[in-house]
């Protein structure tokens, strides 16, 4: 509050003294304005005996013009004051975040620009990252800034993780920033005040992919006869990817001299397979007769 109040102080005296000037000058102008009245009063009129008489009437009135513009120009900035101060507050945004695209288990080193959108500088600048049920940062959770100049920006390094298995989608960490903010005052120098908290929250793109492979194939028994029945094929089916598997569905299509052994043997079905984790799917199948060794 204190230094709102001073803040205006200010403003106002620097109004009352753009005023007190403009007053200076059109006294100027008019008492210049008089002395040209004097000079061609009609008293005068024909006693105007040499040109320099002439130059020297001239030559006022070419003082008016430059005088009236300057008191124009003066009268315009006292009423621009106010509002362009106000303008000028020291304000912590976030321009830039820089990758914004992960994937589920990532750790990834981010960029953030940090800028100071005012025109005062800013000073002890504190960001709190906010906790977040699926992206963190590694390390600590607060950023500390000494400063950024009015206008000016900073790029700052963060490390976050995203968690495993996450589902497709944007995730958001909140960010609550202190500062305050710092201007020179012609009465008592240097002022630093502390400002009101912001909150700025960055978003994340978090998109994973699934791999599936054949990791093994093993039967039981382990070697399979002619006219035999009922043998179990194993399949290992490896998901190499980043993100949960689902609704995971394996169709075997045999070829001689396998057949299928009963009806939906070749078939198999899983809700989901975890990143770089695998399932077992497991087949039932016959050999047919006179089937050659190999």
């Amino acid at each position: 509050m204190i230094g709102f109040i001073q803040y205006w102080k200010e403003r106002v005296d620097c109004l009352k003294e753009v005023i007190r000037m403009g007053e200076m000058i059109l006294k100027e102008i008019f008492d210049a304005m008089a002395e040209i009245y004097t000079h061609v009063s009609n008293k005068d009129i024909g006693k105007i005996k040499s040109p320099l008489d002439s130059l020297q009437i001239k030559g006022w009135e070419k003082q008016i013009i430059p005088l009236f513009i300057i008191a124009v120009l003066l009268f315009v900035t006292a009423a621009l004051v106010a509002p362009s101060s106000a303008a000028t507050n020291a304000n912590i945004v976030i321009t830039d975040v820089t990758p914004t695209e992960l994937s589920p288990d990532d750790i990834k080193e981010i960029t953030l620009t940090v800028k100071n959108q005012g025109g005062r500088d800013a000073r002890h600048i504190t960001m709190n990252f906010q906790n977040s049920d699926h992206i963190s940062l590694i390390g600590s959770s607060t950023v500390y800034i000494s400063s950024i100049n009015a206008w000016c920006s900073k790029g700052i390094p963060i490390t976050i993780k995203a968690e495993d298995e996450l589902t497709n989608g944007a995730y958001a960490i909140p960010i609550l920033v202190t500062f305050s903010e710092c201007y020179h005052n012609a009465s008592v120098g240097y002022v630093t005040t502390p400002m009101p908290s912001t909150n700025i929250t960055i978003v994340f793109n978090v998109e994973g992919t699934t791999t599936l492979d054949v990791a093994d194939v093993s039967t039981d028994p382990p070697e399979l006869r002619e006219e035999s029945e009922n043998n179990n094929m194993a399949v290992l089916i490896e998901n190499s990817g980043s993100a949960k598997a689902r609704s995971v569905s394996v169709k075997m299509n045999p070829h001689s001299p396998f057949v299928e052994a009963y009806s939906g043997s070749t078939s198999g079905f899983t809700e989901e397979i975890e990143a770089r984790s695998s399932h077992s799917f497991v087949f039932a199948l016959d050999i047919e007769d006179g089937a050659e060794e190999g």
